[in-house]
């Protein structure tokens, strides 16, 4: 449980959500907007991917290590 009580799990998880949410809000865009959708879509799975990887990497970090 010493895992979840780490503070920088809850913020690299709340950058992970937020990640999700930018993808979500590309769908909402309406016309003028819509030309950033790419450009949004691109920051957002690049900001789930490499926040998803790097909370993997602490989690099996702090696995082995035990």
């Amino acid at each position: 449980m010493s895992f979840f009580e780490n503070t920088s799990f809850g913020l690299y998880l709340a950058a992970i959500v937020a990640g999700y949410a930018l993808l979500y809000l590309t769908i909402l865009l309406p016309g003028p907007l819509a030309a950033f959708s790419t450009v949004i879509m691109i920051v957002s799975v690049i900001i789930i991917v490499l926040f998803s990887v790097v909370l993997i990497v602490k989690a099996l970090r702090s696995l082995l290590s035990r």
